[in-house]
């Protein structure tokens, strides 16, 4: 980015214009990286599931082929992920939201049941005045579990 700004208005306005297309052009492009470097990856996953799997002895070769050449193009299209988001960050500071590699979780169903423990601390009372703690918060994290079914033994 040039540091000399011009002084004039109109000029300042058509180069914001210009920064902003360009800025969204970058975006489109890192959503699109990203998006084929998701599809990528399945491929790969699914081509190994197909090359370990039973009966993989026909095709082994080309399997193996294809794989190299999705991992070539995941790591290309990393590097140009790299390139636009970095472009992108230089033009438009920290504006611009971080893309992750990996995909962020959905929020559990509030249909589930819930079972709510509350871990209370050691400690209840200040260890330097003995007076009575009192929470400052909460944090609250949530894990599926799965309940097994049981056996059961029924008498007649």
């Amino acid at each position: 980015m040039n540091s000399a700004l011009p002084d004039d208005i109109e000029q300042l306005k058509a180069l914001l214009v210009a920064q902003q297309a360009i800025i969204v052009r970058l975006s489109g492009e890192i959503t699109g990286y990203a998006r084929e470097i998701g599809s990528l990856r399945a491929l790969v996953a699914k081509l190994q599931r197909m090359l370990f799997g039973r009966s993989s002895e026909k095709n082994r070769e080309k399997i193996e082929k294809k794989i190299a050449q999705a991992e070539k193009r995941i790591t290309d299209l990393q590097n140009r992920l790299g390139e636009a988001h970095s472009q992108l960050t230089s033009m438009a500071g920290d504006a611009v939201p971080k893309t992750s590699d990996s995909p962020t979780r959905k929020a559990l169903p509030a249909t589930l049941p819930r079972d709510r423990q509350v871990i209370s601390p050691a400690e209840t009372e200040c260890p330097v005045c003995s007076g009575k703690l009192k929470p400052l918060g909460e944090s609250i994290s949530e894990q599926l579990d799965i309940i097994n079914t049981a056996f059961r033994v029924i008498e007649t």
